[in-house]
């Protein structure tokens, strides 16, 4: 459980590792059902959510039984906690020199009517080790941190198509960070929703009025 925590793929109020623990282990190439049974001994666990130690035990075992080789001096990204979010997201506040208007302004507003909140995003995912401007973002790492399916089959296919037709265009460094991780990675989690939470939290704190941009029809995060 320790373990587990200290590597964010387990919660104990939900009771079950993150799918984000299949980056510890390696399946055979001719086992075709490794997944499947893995589920399957997950679903029998008889062992209650309140016995987090327990559980934890239970549930890695299916892993190890059942899911592949289990990769143990494997260096892997750990995602950030939410404390380390919001202290990236500062560090890039003061570095850029974003006034409280302007995180109030995308927060209700939205990251498209402001250049700055867009600079600010690139920030983020540059110290988070998700986005570098020559390569684009980390789909593996982004798949750790959001929980998402960036870094497998057809998702990952899709999103490198997108993020390729964005870097054929001429836009300025800011503008296509945003934009790829607007239209390329983003989903139900992603590394957007991660970041107008934190901003969100942040600007909550300030109780300042948001600066209006001209275009004021996008999306928020309220």
């Amino acid at each position: 459980r320790c373990r587990g925590l200290l590597a964010r793929y387990w919660n104990d109020t939900v009771g079950l590792p993150a799918v984000t623990i299949n980056r510890f282990y390696q399946p055979s190439v001719h086992d075709h059902e490794y997944l499947q049974r893995t589920q399957c001994c997950l679903r029998d666990i008889k062992v209650p959510v309140s016995d987090v130690c327990q559980r934890a035990n239970a549930s890695i075992s299916c892993y190890n039984q059942h899911y592949g080789h289990l990769q143990a001096n494997a260096r892997e990204f750990v995602p950030f906690t939410e404390l380390q979010h919001e202290q990236i997201l500062q560090e890039c506040i003061d570095l850029l020199q974003i006034p409280p208007s302007i995180l109030a302004g995308y927060v209700k507003h939205g990251i498209a009517n402001y250049p700055e909140a867009q600079c600010l995003l690139r920030c983020f995912m540059l110290r988070e080790g998700l986005y570098t401007d020559a390569g684009g973002p980390d789909l593996h790492r982004m798949s750790v941190q959001c929980e998402g399916n960036y870094s497998e089959g057809q998702i990952r296919e899709k999103a490198s198509r997108c993020i390729g037709d964005l870097q054929g265009q001429c836009l300025d460094k800011c503008e296509l960070a945003y934009r790829i991780a607007e239209e390329c990675v983003n989903g139900d989690i992603a590394v957007i929703v991660v970041f107008a939470g934190v901003s969100t939290k942040v600007t909550t704190k300030l109780n300042v009025s948001p600066s209006l941009n001209v275009n004021v029809n996008g999306p928020s995060f309220g």
